[in-house]
């Protein structure tokens, strides 16, 4: 799709440990990873969130509440791709790329 960001922002629990699988993140997809304080708990945290919307009922869209209220200042880290891990991550890729062949071979082998 051809799609260009500056930055992305992760979720789930494997940041609820600082630092490590953001920056794994980082060289892997080779563009800035920002993870903020509620990551480790975005589902249930996101859905306090949709739960605290519901309730205010004043008419207000969802997309304003969170740019107005809940992301207003966020508690929140970026780590940028570190060279060597990037140049590591393109030569795994180059390498399973390049095993994928073998990979179909061994399945029709398997079949027959």
């Amino acid at each position: 799709e051809h799609v260009q960001t500056d930055v992305m922002i992760a979720q789930g629990g494997l940041f609820r440990t600082p630092v490590i699988g953001q920056q794994v993140l980082a060289n892997a997809l080779n563009i800035p990873i920002t993870v903020m304080s509620t990551a480790g708990e975005g589902g249930p945290w996101g859905m306090a969130v949709l739960a605290a919307y519901a309730q205010r009922q004043t008419g207000e869209n969802l997309e304003d509440f969170l740019d107005q209220e809940v992301f207003k200042n966020p508690e929140s880290m970026t780590l940028s791709p570190e060279p060597a891990g990037v140049a590591g991550y393109q030569e795994f890729i180059k390498n399973y790329q390049a095993g994928l062949p073998v990979e179909a071979a061994a399945g029709e082998a398997i079949s027959d």
